[in-house]
């Protein structure tokens, strides 16, 4: 699957347009649904995890003719947000936002009392994968003169990475297990100060996600991307080769998916009516249009039993650089 770009502008304008209603909750007899529901992002506002769970959320608030409120509870890498939906009843009020590596890689790490399978996907919303990024004035100016230069200089690469155990950092491990390229990995703290880092000149090479933060320097010509760690294109910058194509596809790592998730054990007929409404919202050339364009959303549709197992590919490819 491809992403596109949603600019930042738009970005805010989701979150500025999105309805907010009263609180959540409603009968779990009778027909589903018969009150508001409530949204939980496991991130604080503002961001791309925010943004696209108001869109979602608002359209399938019409299509299931209740409210749909998000509710950000950030904390603990994520782990608050996800545990509150994983602890929730299971009668369809309370649904949100997950992320596939916050429930497989995360948890391997950070050994948080959850793994992916104590929560239930519905259906994904959409994914995208990540590149090795240079500045624009870098002395390297593709994948293969980086590579080449790592090899001759071991561990002088200076690249940063949000965190050491971030996908991004496992990205590089891969590339160093697989292929002996050993980049000199730097945890920046965040995704922001990567950026910063790489744009003040910083930092050699980093490891980036590749979403509309990443889609405006990409744009301004700031930063080059020389290789995506993913399986395929990047819309944004479509003749970027991915790893396979340059002969490294062992260190080719899963797309990151974001996933409609409600607690296990839900009824099948508010699965059924959850699933629904997520299709037909995803199908919507409206949401289609704010979430940044076709390439964003998956095509097919994937329903819980896609999500399961795109989850355990994730447990299976990361625990080989996961000690």
């Amino acid at each position: 699957m491809n992403t596109s770009r949603m600019s930042a502008a738009a970005a805010v304008g989701l979150l500025a347009s999105a309805p907010l209603a009263g609180c959540a909750g409603g009968d779990s007899g009778g027909d589903y649904p018969s009150g508001s529901i409530r949204w939980v992002v496991p991130y604080a506002p503002g961001g791309g995890t925010d943004a696209t769970s108001r869109v979602i959320a608002a359209c399938m608030g019409e299509e299931l003719g209740e409210d749909v409120i998000v509710e950000n509870l950030d904390g603990g890498g994520g782990s608050r947000g996800t545990l509150e939906i994983i602890n929730a009843q299971p009668d369809g009020y309370t649904m949100g936002l997950a992320i596939s590596t916050g429930v497989t890689l995360t948890p391997m790490i950070e050994d948080f009392d959850f793994s992916w399978e104590d929560i239930h996907p519905v259906g994904a919303i959409y994914a995208f994968n990540m590149s090795i990024a240079v500045a624009k004035d870098a002395p390297y100016q593709t994948a293969e003169e980086l590579f080449e230069y790592v090899k001759e200089h071991p561990g002088e690469v200076d690249t940063g990475v949000p965190t050491p155990t971030s996908p991004k950092a496992i990205a590089f491990q891969a590339l160093a297990k697989q292929y002996g390229l050993e980049f000199n990995i730097i945890p920046m703290g965040s995704s922001g100060e990567v950026n910063t880092g790489l744009l003040g000149g910083n930092l050699d090479a980093a490891g980036v996600d590749n979403d509309v933060v990443t889609a405006e320097f990409v744009e301004s010509g700031d930063f080059i991307p020389l290789a995506i760690v993913g399986s395929e294109p990047w819309g944004v910058a479509p003749d970027v080769p991915t790893l396979e194509d340059l002969g490294y596809g062992e260190a080719t790592l899963p797309d990151i998916s974001y996933f409609l998730a409600t607690p296990n054990d839900i009824p099948d007929e508010v699965q059924d009516t959850l699933e629904d409404a997520l299709k037909t919202c995803e199908g919507d050339p409206e949401v289609i249009g704010k979430l940044g364009g076709e390439d964003m959303v998956p095509d097919p549709f994937m329903g819980t039993a896609e999500v399961e197992a795109e989850l355990e590919q994730h447990v299976e490819i990361y625990s080989d650089y996961v000690e």
